[in-house]
């Protein structure tokens, strides 16, 4: 399933930018780019159902949306421009700090998601392989208070797969949306980081009345 399975246990960074290695995919290899993605991720303020649009900067494209449909347990689900189910992922027992990610509409059980305690956000990511989870596989932080979120291969501190940040412009505060841009580096997985910035988005925004990813911390 994934390029990265068994490195938890080996402790060692399973990709690095510059590596030139076979790369990260999590969800899947048609979403392994062999160069740097931008993409444009544009949270809805006003929409009950229709979350986030994410495009492709480099021409403009749709590449998936994030539905949040009707249901108890919280669940968000990523579709793509035809609106075709890619993922869904669920907070685990009705809580905000553990999610897990299944691909399209199945119990097929892709990856799980843990935050870690303290001030800051920070993310802990398991592959289902990954079974003593004394290291995670990924994981996903912000170094200072105002700069990019990361995401990271592993334990890694410098293994960088992708960055994001909030973009505050004139026309997304009247237009009534918040807007994300987020830059992954060549052959990683743009639907795993995806889904993680959509978590991530969920768990600031339950925890500081709405926040969002943008917010502090």
């Amino acid at each position: 399933m994934a390029a990265v399975a068994e490195s938890s246990a080996a402790n060692t960074p399973p990709f690095s930018a510059d590596s030139g290695g076979a790369g990260v995919a999590v969800v899947g290899p048609e979403y392994c780019y062999p160069y740097t993605v931008e993409l444009d991720m544009r949270k809805k303020a006003f929409s009950m159902s229709k979350m986030f649009d994410i495009t492709d900067v480099s021409n403009n494209k749709l590449l998936f949306r994030v539905e949040s449909p009707f249901s108890f347990s919280g669940k968000l689900r990523v579709v793509d421009a035809a609106g075709v189910p890619i993922l869904t992922l669920k907070p685990k027992f009705g809580f905000s700090i553990r999610w897990q990610v299944f691909r399209g509409e199945s119990d097929h059980l892709i990856c799980s998601v843990k935050r870690s305690s303290g001030f800051r956000t920070k993310l802990k990511v398991y592959l289902p392989n990954n079974t003593t989870r004394k290291l995670c596989d990924f994981h996903l932080k912000r170094s200072f208070l105002d700069g990019p979120y990361e995401v990271y291969a592993g334990e890694s501190k410098d293994a960088i797969l992708a960055q994001m940040h909030k973009k505050h412009t004139a026309g997304s505060f009247f237009m009534g949306y918040n807007q994300f841009m987020v830059t992954i580096h060549p052959k990683v997985d743009h639907a795993f980081i995806v889904a993680l910035i959509v978590i991530l988005d969920a768990i600031k925004s339950r925890s500081s009345g709405g926040g969002g990813a943008g917010a502090s911390g």
